[in-house]
């Protein structure tokens, strides 16, 4: 009986190949040999992926196999961040400190992402490598609890880095000298990719319970950055948000962390987010 009900392209194709059970094995051959041209094509065109990224010098760390796997934590976490930076507006002051408009973006920028996850986490230490303009310094404070502590690390002072950018196009710092009365937030001006240094700074790394990461992605920086964190032994459980994984000099970079993690940029900064679960 004829339902008016439509086949589907997929199983329409099925139905023009499939083999009754006990047909000729001469017809069931028959439909091999028609269809086997598209699965060799499939193959070539696999194969050849390899060759076209390697024509536009593409890390192949792309097409390499994944080094470790996502854990229930990460995932757990995933799921109740996306659904609570919904909720989540981008922090007040950074508003009334005149950032740009496309702060507000998301997904696509990792400002109300990071807000929500500093709620969801409700951390007393956490730490931030990268200081910069402090846009993400201030989205990590406005959600610290009561007694949480921020410590951000750059290699220049926070009112020093505005001028260094020069030109008419430099975003200002949205810090102001108030900002570190308070102690709520600190900048420490070193370098973590120098082992001495991390040394130095052991304990205050040690001591987070998410470490934010946003360096310079220069291919260098963070991979001695997380060799220095092995070697001081950060403690299991510590979280870590890496920012711009998908660009070409951190891709490499993101593929070799042998931890549980995340790739998590649909839902935070357009160039790339990642989650670590340090162990």
């Amino acid at each position: 009986m004829d339902t008016g009900r439509k086949l589907s392209p997929v199983n329409s194709i099925k139905k023009q190949f499939s083999v009754p059970c006990g047909a000729p094995k001469s017809k069931f051959l028959s439909v091999k040999r028609l269809i086997s041209p598209f699965f060799r094509f499939t193959k070539l065109d696999l194969q050849g992926i390899r060759w076209r990224f390697g024509c536009i010098a593409f890390p192949s760390a792309v097409i390499a196999e994944r080094r470790s796997q996502c854990s229930d934590r990460l995932l757990d976490l995933a799921l109740v961040l996306i659904e609570r930076t919904r909720r989540t507006p981008v922090p007040a002051v950074l508003m009334e400190r005149g950032v740009p408009e496309w702060i507000n973006r998301w997904p696509g920028e990792h400002y109300r992402l990071l807000t929500a996850l500093v709620q969801e986490l409700a951390p007393q230490r956490v730490v931030e490598i990268g200081t910069f303009t402090g846009m993400s310094s201030m989205a990590i404070t406005a959600a610290l609890p009561a007694a949480g502590r921020l410590t951000t690390f750059d290699i220049m002072h926070w009112s020093e880095i505005a001028k260094a950018q020069g030109g008419a196009n430099s975003e200002p710092t949205c810090f102001r000298a108030e900002d570190f009365t308070t102690g709520t937030v600190t900048q420490v001006v070193a370098d973590l990719a120098d082992l001495r240094t991390a040394q130095a700074y052991a304990e205050v790394l040690r001591n987070a319970e998410f470490i934010f990461v946003d360096g310079p992605k220069d291919g260098v920086f963070e991979r001695r950055l997380l060799d220095n964190f092995r070697v001081i032994g950060l403690h299991a459980g510590t979280l870590l948000m890496f920012d711009d994984i998908r660009l070409l000099n951190m891709v490499e970079i993101w593929d070799e962390i042998d931890l549980p993690k995340l790739d998590l940029t649909g839902f935070g900064h357009f160039t790339g987010t990642g989650l670590v679960e340090w162990q």
